[in-house]
């Protein structure tokens, strides 16, 4: 592994776990009425998913930037699939947890995954040899 590889790996397993302590800790505290328990269990599933969802996000981005040839597509699709794919995971995780006020508690990963699509997707498209 390179030292550039080394670093990039770095950075995403940091910006994990901050995902994970802030999403956890805003689940708590989003949840904190419905008693400890329930507040705990939405923090812990909240910021395990989020910090994973960083991770894979990535990932997921390039996969659907792969798909089209299309310019616009190449640049839609990537932000939409992904805001769609991983919103809608943690909204259902939180369903079938039965977590109280799910609106409250994912809309930081809403309010700040979807710059972060749009920016890697950019990346992406700016790093394309084969861009127009």
């Amino acid at each position: 592994m390179n030292k550039s590889t080394h670093q990039a790996a770095r950075r995403k397993w940091l910006f994990a776990g901050i995902a994970l302590l802030l999403q956890g800790a805003w689940a708590m505290y989003s949840n904190y009425p419905a008693g400890w328990q329930i507040a705990g269990q939405a923090a812990l599933l909240h910021g395990v998913f989020c910090g994973a969802q960083t991770l894979v996000s990535a990932m997921v981005m390039e996969f659907f930037y792969s798909l089209s040839k299309h310019p616009w597509l190449k640049l839609a699709l990537p932000v939409a699939g992904t805001a769609l794919l991983m919103i809608g995971l943690v909204a259902l995780l939180h369903v079938l947890n039965h977590t109280p006020h799910i609106l409250q508690t994912i809309m930081p990963t809403i309010v700040l995954g979807l710059p972060y699509y749009l920016f890697y997707t950019l990346l992406l498209w700016r790093s394309d040899p084969g861009r127009q």
